[in-house]
């Protein structure tokens, strides 16, 4: 064997060797390339979810807060309604019976001027 034949089978069992590495590195980069692509499209999908999750709250959140502006209106509204109905009711109910007790003092007044004294002697 000469020199020359061991450099050259040196030569090409060197090639088969990087080919082989060559080829195992591809494998396991498409591997790699496969799992972060579908890594990214989980993360993908999970972001889409957070961003609906977001905008449901953002409106649960905004209708929270319209609903304490209005509960901000009720004591205004519920005062408003007081006082209306002591004006309109509570009031003129008050003057009626006050109108109505003094009639009846003013009838038993006068009833007692009409009426007989009772007692004395009969005989």
């Amino acid at each position: 064997m000469d020199i020359e034949w061991l450099r050259d089978l040196l030569i090409c069992v060197c090639g088969i060797v990087i080919t082989v590495v060559l080829i195992a590195v591809l494998a396991l980069s498409h591997s790699l390339y496969r799992r972060i692509c579908a890594g990214l499209t989980s993360i993908e999908a999970i972001s889409d979810r957070v961003g609906a999750a977001l905008a449901s709250v953002e409106a649960t959140s905004e209708k929270a807060r319209a609903m304490a502006d209005s509960f901000e209106t009720i004591p205004t509204t519920v005062r408003a309604l007081c006082v209306r109905v002591r004006e309109d009711i509570i009031n003129p109910a008050v003057e009626v019976a006050a109108l109505i007790r003094d009639l009846r003092d003013g009838i038993d007044t006068i009833g007692k001027l009409f009426r007989k004294k009772e007692g004395g002697s009969h005989g």
